[in-house]
């Protein structure tokens, strides 16, 4: 059974939505259900309403309107495919794009339930593969971006909830051993540039992060530590903007990402976002380097076997991080808001290498 739904932006609502239940979700139960946390705005939240007060979702526009296999009380566009939330179970449903690579969404699905082991991953509930869907735990709580103030170093009492995910997930995966020049292989050999020149980039553009690219690959390659890498399992987004604040601590969510790659991966990615949003504080460098110093410590301590892996140098860590962050944003649909991204995280790149005392680029 197929249900219909209506656009409205980049949120979904169930064609027919009485007004009764809209004034529940959007306007009693906006609290109730956390939609702050998905990023319904409470201006967003009054448009709602009051669209369907004036009857635009039940006589929507044909053109308008999609169906689904899943029933929702409310869903969300989202990267290849839809978010559809069911508030009174508690629980969320990824349904994947037409689009989207069937491979490509059984190997999501692989990777939820993988993270479902997480203590603060979404517990997995169940899946339709053939239909191109799964369904995971709603996590109810504060989006942790919203308690995050500006210029400040308050995202380092979040780094405990952090490390410990991390620890979590790095045992969730055996370690795999991969040769530098496999891994580098791997993780410049994402095909970009046609899909970004039909998207209208300029070819100075798409040139200029290749040969980012191909300068962080000579970089690592003349300077590994060893001819082999041990791996471990990595969320690929991992950051407060992935983050949901509860009762019992930070939860992480959207975990499709999960993949094989450098053990400071995440927590680099924790930390740079951070100052992508220009969230932290003038001591940056020097708080980045005490909690990778806690980081490797910890690994150390509870996984002996990743000797290997915690014991990389910072720079070398620090630069397959960069390739590892520009394959995940370059394997993305092609927007004007990612091109942007893209090249602001470059930047980014580049003055952390200065902050750090690095000159060697």
């Amino acid at each position: 059974m197929n249900y219909r739904y209506r656009k409205v932006g980049n949120y979904l609502l169930p064609l027919g939505y009485s007004v009764m239940n809209a004034l529940l979700t959007f306007g009693v139960g906006y609290s109730r259900t956390d939609l702050e946390s998905l990023g319904v705005s409470r201006p967003i939240a009054k448009k709602i309403i009051k669209a369907i007060i004036l009857g635009k979702i039940r006589s929507a526009d044909p053109a308008q309107v999609i169906s689904l296999p899943v029933s929702a009380v409310l869903g969300m566009q989202v990267h290849h495919g839809y978010k559809m939330f069911d508030f009174a179970k508690n629980e969320v449903t990824k349904v994947f794009s037409a689009g989207y690579a069937t491979a490509k969404a059984h190997a999501e699905i692989r990777a939820a339930v993988q993270a479902s082991a997480i203590a603060a991953a979404p517990r997995f509930v169940e899946a339709e593969p053939n239909s191109r869907w799964f369904t995971e735990e709603y996590i109810r709580g504060t989006h942790a971006t919203k308690l995050v103030a500006t210029d400040s170093s308050d995202y380092q009492k979040y780094y405990q909830d952090a490390e410990k995910c991390l620890l979590e997930l790095q045992s969730s995966m055996p370690v795999i051993s991969r040769s530098v020049g496999e891994h580098l292989k791997y993780l410049v050999d994402t095909p970009f540039r046609d899909r970004w020149l039909d998207a209208g980039a300029p070819s100075a553009e798409i040139d200029a992060i290749a040969d980012y690219q191909q300068l962080l690959k000579s970089w690592i390659a003349g300077n590994a530590d060893a001819d082999q890498l041990q791996l471990v399992a990595t969320h690929g987004d991992f950051s407060l903007v992935n983050a949901i604040a509860t009762r019992d601590g930070l939860r992480f969510i959207d975990w499709e990402s999960v993949t094989p790659g450098c053990m400071f991966t995440d927590i680099y990615n924790f930390l740079l976002v951070e100052r992508y949003y220009a969230r932290t504080s003038a001591k940056f460098s020097d708080e980045v380097r005490e909690i990778l110093r806690r980081f490797r410590t910890a690994t150390i301590d509870s996984r002996s076997d990743l000797a290997d892996a915690a014991g990389l140098s910072e720079r070398l860590a620090r630069r397959l991080y960069y390739l590892e962050r520009l394959r995940f944003l370059l394997e993305r649909d092609v927007t004007t808001n990612l091109r942007q991204v893209t090249q602001k995280t470059i930047d980014l790149f580049r003055q952390f290498d200065i902050d750090m005392g690095d000159s060697s680029r």
